[in-house]
């Protein structure tokens, strides 16, 4: 090793990356090694990712027969994710999880370059699984009202569009030249990509947080039992591991950025990001599975459209009713998850359905009311109306609408 001091003889492909502590030996070629925990890491999460992809594109485009933005996007972030995985695993190939004094320097060249490529990859994938994410809380709580939900999810689609653009480009032209990002023997100049990483953790986790709190305020406004709505939010409360693997990821990066071991740190803050994707993406299927279990148990009422709603109260006879439920057009169903108690399914021509009872546009609001307080309505507008006929006589209409 004694070659290896001096670089103008020394062998990149003998000579170990970095200075060995004291009285440890370089180049061990039984060396500890975090790639079968890597290995495991990316199975676990291809296989917990891909299949919920899978449910949720079938639900769907086959279930509902009605894909939208937010399904399209997901699959470009189930690629990215793929490649993103694809080009990490690559690097262990050359050594990657093991210390850097057990790596040669030709080989941390070749980590290093991956590295630059997986940080690369990292941004646009990232960006769509979010943007898939907010447009589905978007389309679930604030279709029928701008609200606070509806005004903040396009404030976060905008700031992580601007924020994952200019990490993308700031990974691209780390340095000048490019080969200086792998090889810092070469002049030229480069900026400060510890920063950038620290800054790109940092925010994923206040945009995961917030990403998280924001259907939470919403599921508490439902006018539905107390137990209902728990199981409503545990549906988005999955967004707590992807917070969870965030703060591991931005601890981890914090890490990698305070050593000069980069071939070892990085296998975890590596792993900690493939958990953190793989999170954001099953928080995006998540609430299409109640949707498709009803599918498998042979449950399916309808290829058509319901979502949660709200407790119909009783008001005197030709008085307007009105449910504070949200969202009609939502193709996610909260009640899939919840069997017990009553529920009024409304179709598209206005008509309301129950296995005993059937209610027309010729029913009093008398007809609801037998139906038993409590029961759970699809988002809708109630109106009744008194008009007189000719021969004197009055008749009650009950008007549905959205």
């Amino acid at each position: 090793m004694e070659n290896c001091l001096d670089p103008l003889i020394l062998d990149p492909n003998v000579c170990p990356g970095l200075q060995p502590p004291p009285g440890v030996i370089p180049m061990d070629p039984n060396a500890y090694s975090l790639r079968p925990y890597v290995i495991e890491t990316t199975a676990v999460c291809l296989a917990f990712t891909v299949p919920a992809v899978v449910v949720r594109i079938f639900t769907k485009g086959y279930i509902l027969k009605k894909m939208q933005v937010e399904d399209y996007s997901l699959l470009i972030a189930l690629a990215g994710y793929a490649a993103y995985l694809g080009v990490m695993l690559k690097a262990f190939d050359y050594n990657c999880g093991k210390h850097q004094w057990n790596v040669s320097i030709a080989d941390t060249m070749i980590i290093l370059k991956y590295v630059n490529i997986v940080q690369i990859l990292y941004s646009p994938p990232m960006f769509f699984a979010k943007l898939a994410l907010l447009l589905q809380i978007q389309r679930i709580f604030t279709v029928t009202q701008k609200n606070f939900t509806y005004w903040a999810s396009w404030a976060l689609i905008i700031a992580n569009g601007a924020i994952y653009t200019a990490v993308l480009f700031a990974f691209i032209f780390a340095c000048v030249p490019r080969e200086k990002i792998w090889n810092p023997m070469l002049s030229g100049k480069c900026i400060n990509t510890g920063a950038t990483m620290i800054t790109t953790s940092t925010i994923n986790v206040v945009s995961d947080v917030v990403i998280l709190v924001l259907p939470m305020l919403e599921v508490w406004k439902l006018h539905m039992p107390l137990r209902r709505k728990v199981a409503v939010a545990a549906i988005f409360a999955t967004g707590i591991l992807a917070c969870a693997a965030c703060v591991c990821r931005l601890a981890y990066t914090i890490k990698l950025i305070d050593t000069n071991d980069l071939t070892y740190w990085v296998a975890p803050a590596g792993m900690w990001g493939a958990a953190e994707f793989a999170t954001v993406i099953l928080c995006c299927c998540f609430p299409t599975f109640p949707r498709f279990l009803t599918f498998l148990r042979g449950k399916d009422r309808s290829s058509k459209s319901y979502s949660y709603g709200s407790n119909l109260k009783a008001e005197p006879s030709g008085s307007h009713s009105k449910s504070t439920g949200k969202n009609p057009k939502s193709p996610y169903s909260w009640n899939e998850t919840m069997p017990d108690g009553p529920y009024i399914q409304l179709d598209e021509r206005t008509l309301a359905s129950r296995s005993e009872h059937v209610i027309t546009t010729a029913d009093s609001l008398e007809s609801l009311r037998r139906l038993g307080i409590g029961a759970i309505l699809r988002t809708t507008e109630i109106e009744t109306s008194s008009v007189h006929l000719d021969n004197g006589t009055q008749k009650d209409e009950t008007l549905l609408a959205r």
